[in-house]
């Protein structure tokens, strides 16, 4: 009877315990009141620092709002013409006009080319540039245009094939004046932008 006595009460305390960590496990992995998110980051043992990692851009962004700006850039290039034009010579000029946009850093390059009026020194050369261009929007102070232009004489050079009968014409630059005229900033779209500039060839 007293080895009963001892071993009855040996085994409740072992059952009660056995229950109780069994409940304390279930409550830790089984509540539904326990977060399963864990930030991931970089911890300092040495200061006890935890540093969360930023996610990263998905492929799911949202994409950037674009808008369509149009307009025109008009050259007027007053040449001053100080070489001699042989008789088979025309004086012409070009211009670009270019942009990159500042977000996704794609380009667009525009060329115009037209062939002066006028005669003796004094010789006028006009090139129309329309443009439409698709940026980034909202459209920022850092979205500027880049310009430039050349004025050329060039000398038309007539060849005979051999055959005798056959001919070629090619031009020959004999002068060539071009400068950067730096950027400014984009115009509004549907605008007309004026450029002005004097030459001597």
């Amino acid at each position: 009877m007293q080895i009963r006595k001892v071993t009855l009460p040996i085994l409740v305390v072992l059952v009660l315990g056995l229950a109780a960590s069994a409940f304390g496990q279930f409550a830790k992995t089984q509540s539904p009141f326990k977060t399963q998110h864990r930030e991931l980051g970089y911890y300092d043992r040495t200061t006890g620092a935890f540093t969360p990692v930023k996610p990263e851009a998905t492929d799911n962004a949202e994409p950037a709002t674009t808008a369509t700006v149009t307009g025109e850039f008009e050259f007027t290039i007053n040449i001053t013409l100080k070489s001699t034009l042989p008789k088979n010579g025309i004086v012409g000029c070009d211009a670009d006009a270019y942009i990159t946009d500042p977000v996704t850093e794609l380009s667009y390059a525009e060329t115009g080319a037209a062939v002066a009026t006028g005669s003796g020194s004094t010789w006028t050369c006009k090139v129309t540039i329309p443009y439409s261009w698709i940026l980034t929007s909202p459209i920022t102070a850092a979205d500027v245009v880049g310009l430039d232009y050349d004025a050329t004489l060039i000398e038309g050079y007539e060849a005979t094939a051999t055959n005798g009968t056959g001919t070629v014409v090619e031009g020959i630059p004999l002068r060539s004046s071009g400068h950067d005229l730096g950027t400014i900033k984009l115009p509004a779209s549907g605008a007309t932008t004026t450029e002005t500039i004097a030459v001597t060839l």
